[in-house]
Order: C-alpha cells, then sequence, then structure tokens
C-alpha cells in the first residue's frame, strides 16, 4: 500500500461501506490524509489511530456532520497547536471530554449556551500544582449549561485567568480561592446554587472590574475587604441570602462610576455602616429588594431602582428625577 486509500469511485464498494459504516484503518497507512475523505458525509466513527500518517489535518473533515468518533492517536500528524475553541450556541449535550485539558496551548473556551452537563472538574480539573494543563488559558466562557457539582479548586492555578463566566448552570458549593488569578476582570457566577459565604479571597483579584454573584444562595455578610478592590465598576450581589450591613468602604471606591448593584436580599433587611455617608461617585444605584435604614443618596445619583424596597430616612435633599 503507497498510501492512505485514494478517494474512491463513488460506485465502489468501499465508497459505498465508508459512507454508511464505521471505518477503521490501523497499523499500515502512511502519507497524508486526503481531503476527499470529507465525501464520506454519512460517516459515523474513522479510526486512524497507529499508523505513520503526516501532514495536517485536512479541513474538509470538519464537513463530517455525522461524525462522533475521531481516532487520530499514534501518526506523524502536524500543524497549528490548538488556542481557540468555540463551540457556543448549539445543541451539544453530554460531558466535556476530560482530553481537553491536554491542549496545553488552549487559552480559550467558549461553550456557553448549550446542554453540556456533568462535573467541570472533569474536564478542567486535576491540574497539576507543578506546572498544570491549561495553565495558557485565559477565557473559558462555560454558562448556560447544565453543568452541576463544585467548582473545581484547580481554577485558582489559572495565572492567566481573565475572565471566568460559568454562569446559568446548576453549580453548588463554595467559590474556591481564586486569590492567585491576578488578570482576572470579569467574574461572574450568577444564576447557580453556590452556597456559604462570599471568600474573602476575592478582595485580592486587583484588578476585578466586574463581579456578578447574583441568584444564588450565599450566606452571611458582604466581605469588608470588597472595598479594597478600587476597580471594580460593577457589583452584583442581588437575589441572595446576605444580611448585615453595607460596607461603608464602597463609597470610597472611585471606579464605581457607572454601575453599583448591591440588591442584596434579606428578610432582616440591610443598612449601611455610616448612615450620612454620601456616594457623590455613583450614577447609578440599583437597590431592589432590600429593607434599609437611615441610608443617604446625594442628588448625584442619577437612575436609581429602589423597587421592591421599603425605606426609611432618607435625606431630604435627594431631589426627585
Amino acid at each position: 500500500m503507497e498510501s492512505y486509500p485514494p478517494q474512491p469511485h463513488p460506485n465502489s464498494s468501499f465508497f459505498f461501506v465508508a459512507r454508511n459504516q464505521p471505518l477503521q484503518l490501523e497499523n499500515s497507512l502512511y502519507g497524508s490524509i486526503p481531503p476527499q475523505t470529507g465525501n464520506l458525509f454519512k460517516l459515523v466513527y474513522l479510526n486512524l489511530r497507529f499508523n505513520m500518517l503526516s501532514g495536517s489535518i485536512p479541513q474538509e473533515l470538519w464537513k463530517l456532520t455525522f461524525l462522533t468518533v475521531l481516532r487520530l492517536r499514534g501518526n506523524r500528524l502536524s500543524g497549528g497547536s490548538l488556542r481557540y475553541f468555540g463551540a457556543m450556541d448549539n445543541e451539544l449535550k453530554g460531558r466535556i471530554p476530560s482530553s481537553l485539558r491536554d491542549c496545553r496551548t488552549l487559552f480559550r473556551v467558549r461553550l456557553q449556551r448549550n446542554q453540556l452537563t456533568g462535573n467541570i472538574s472533569e474536564a478542567f480539573g486535576e491540574i497539576p500544582k507543578e506546572v498544570g494543563a491549561l495553565t495558557n488559558i485565559s477565557r473559558p466562557f462555560l454558562s448556560g449549561n447544565q453543568f452541576s457539582g463544585e467548582i473545581p479548586s484547580e481554577f485558582g492555578l489559572l495565572s492567566n485567568l481573565e475572565q471566568l463566566n460559568l454562569a446559568s448552570n446548576s453549580l453548588s458549593g463554595s467559590v474556591p480561592d481564586l486569590g492567585n488569578c491576578q488578570r482576572l476582570f470579569n467574574l461572574n457566577l450568577s444564576n447557580n446554587n453556590l452556597q456559604e459565604s462570599i471568600p474573602y479571597s476575592m478582595s485580592m483579584i486587583k484588578h476585578l472590574r466586574s463581579l456578578d454573584l447574583s441568584h444564588n444562595s450565599f450566606t452571611g455578610g458582604i466581605p469588608q475587604q470588597l472595598g479594597k478592590l478600587q476597580f471594580l465598576e460593577i457589583l452584583d450581589l442581588s437575589h441572595n441570602m446576605l444580611k448585615g450591613s453595607i460596607p461603608k468602604a464602597f463609597g470610597d471606591l472611585q471606579s464605581l462610576m457607572n454601575w453599583l448593584e448591591v440588591a442584596l436580599f434579606s428578610a432582616k433587611g440591610f443598612k449601611p455602616e455610616n448612615p450620612s455617608q454620601e456616594r457623590s461617585n455613583m450614577e447609578i444605584c440599583s437597590l431592589s429588594l432590600y429593607l434599609m435604614e437611615g441610608y443617604s443618596m446625594t442628588t448625584s445619583l442619577k437612575p436609581l431602582n429602589i423597587s421592591a424596597t421599603t425605606i426609611a430616612s432618607v435625606r431630604e435633599d435627594m431631589e426627585p428625577f
């Protein structure tokens, strides 16, 4: 055999079988994978393991819409390393394959709005502490799926992490320590079943600009340390079971110029630590769904949403819209 089987005649038995049944060609092939393989449009299983195939993987293979298994192990194939993997807005089901974490040059994964299930740790967990597979990944977008279980603590080892979006899943448990993710600027864990308290380690993410923990089951108070996030622009803690007082340090965050969402739900309600504290640097403040007393706002506050709120002792210098 000189090379991988050439393009067969459409009337040949090989062509018919390959289009309708699993195709297994192991141990005796060399040369390149011909682009014509993409013509086997009904192929569901292609096994080319343990050959001496070389060259790159032809793009025509991605036209095989019925293909469910592709095995290329043990060859001499070459090509660029996978850096970006995007399959969002589809109907993908099942689990993320654990082999994904072997793609060590991968830096961006976008799988949001599918029907993926299982534990995220099965795909991204078990990251070695020494170097760690996937340490180059910076933007995993996995929102809008059906992931369950806890957020793997190994995410805290991803030093290049910039954005982490796990919103709208069924994740539970506590939030792992992400204090070492110093490049992280956008963290969205909303619409899950996360519990326990908001970890103090979030205050160590110095460049965090957007933090959305809304629609979970967080308990306890708002950590005072969040007031150290000097670049924070968006904060959404609404629809949780938080209680206590609003840290007065929030009034010192100069970056909260565009949007501050501190809508905190609690049967006992919230009140500020310093009732006379002014927030002249805030332009938008949503205080929906919470009870508060003695909270003062200034006239520079522009849109103010206080729906479903019981407010007492608001300052008289607060002008109507």
